[in-house]
């Protein structure tokens, strides 16, 4: 049910809170017949009353809608009693508001076959399995770039991302080489120690892999149901073939990104084989199918320092700037509110807009200071009528 709000105030940071707000629209904030203001406070927008009713405490069960006051029911009457046409005029409850940012999913779909103890600049289709992959080869430098202790990626982001993590191969195990790692924000220890040194091998079941990252997924079409932003990030070097056979196959990998599309999970490709052929044209393909348009970004480094560079750019995107609350803001009146991010005042329309009834995006240095700050806090008043939460 939808709750009439006066004055309501939203504040969002990384986990979910829940504040109690005060609301107000009366002009009249006397006990009924002309006692003390009770339960009422001063507020940014006029006074702000905990507890509602025309006829003050006194008035009972009509404690609100008699005017006079002159009951003699409980406190707690007085605050259950039904509005009425008293002189002080229509009240707005208090109400629990929480507030959110939204924290973006990201799945790490890593090939683990062979042939990524290569190079980034090699020409050879297949590895040995047997050589330590240095920080040049396609296998350490993603390595590095992702969970670096320092300098990864997932190290920097993984407060603000839930990222989960698949590896797959052949050995031990097919398609997934070990048990996944579901997406959660703070895990960047235990993605790296599930990131093995040297690439397991064998084959490069890239289809099955994905079916199971995105049979996983909690993103639904379900028009009822708010979805956080959810991507696959596919890095891998080769064609894809099966877990017994060798034999390459497009076919599944081609059908799990459309599968994945379909239910609204975007996937882009991180391309770690050679830019041009029958290999670069299907991984293009996959990330035409992952975003739904042509010609869509594959990305391709040729050196550490360009696959860092990708990486950041691709993974830092997903972190967004929107806040979230359990209720709808009245678009036309959006900008008769204030919003602030951790303290500091925000201008409606440069700094800040609604996004939607639900969702506050916050814009240029404004949104460059919340990305960075894992605890940021944003607060959101807005005068009577303008807010309705959702129980």
């Amino acid at each position: 049910m939808r709750n009439g709000l006066g004055m309501a105030r939203a504040i969002g940071w990384l986990g979910m809170v829940a504040v109690a707000l005060l609301a107000c629209s009366g002009d009249d904030d006397s006990d009924g017949g002309g006692g003390a203001s009770d339960g009422c406070m001063p507020g940014m927008f006029g006074n702000a009353c905990t507890e509602a009713g025309s006829g003050g405490r006194s008035g009972g069960e009509s404690g609100r809608g008699s005017g006079a006051g002159s009951g003699a029911g409980s406190s707690a009457a007085g605050r259950s009693g039904s509005a009425g046409s008293g002189a002080s005029g229509s009240m707005c409850p208090t109400v629990n508001v929480s507030a959110s940012r939204v924290v973006p999913t990201v799945h790490l779909v890593i090939d683990g076959s062979c042939s990524m103890e290569l190079d980034l600049t090699s020409l050879e289709p297949y590895g040995s399995c047997n050589i330590e992959p240095g920080p040049t080869t396609r296998w350490g430098a993603l390595r590095n770039a992702l969970v670096d202790p320092t300098n990864g990626v997932v190290t920097q982001l993984h407060q603000l991302i839930r990222f989960g993590f698949y590896l797959f191969g052949t050995d031990p195990s097919c398609p997934l080489v070990a048990a996944p790692l579901a997406p959660m924000q703070g895990q960047a220890d235990a993605i790296r120690n599930a990131f093995p040194m040297a690439p397991p091998g064998r084959n490069t079941p890239t289809g099955l892999a994905l079916q199971q990252v995105v049979e996983m997924s909690t993103t639904t079409n379900d028009p009822d149901v708010i979805n956080s932003p959810e991507i696959i990030l596919l890095a891998t070097d080769g064609a894809p073939n099966s877990c017994d056979d060798s034999t390459i196959d497009y076919g599944p990998s081609i059908q799990a990104a459309m599968a994945a599309r379909a239910q609204g999970t975007s996937m882009y490709v991180l391309s770690l084989a050679e830019a041009s052929g029958e290999y670069a044209a299907h991984l293009q393909e996959m990330a035409d199918i992952g975003i739904g348009q042509m010609s869509a970004p594959l990305y391709t480094p040729s050196s550490p320092a360009e696959l860092q560079r990708d990486l950041e750019a691709l993974i830092g995107g997903a972190v967004g700037c929107d806040v979230r609350v359990n209720g709808e803001v009245d678009a036309a009146r959006a900008c008769e509110g204030r919003v602030t991010l951790n303290g500091e005042p925000l201008v409606c329309g440069e700094d800040w807009e609604l996004a939607e009834p639900s969702l506050i995006r916050l814009n240029g240095a404004a949104c460059d200071r919340f990305k960075g700050d894992a605890q940021a806090m944003v607060v959101a008043d807005w005068p009577c009528g303008v807010f309705e939460g959702v129980d």
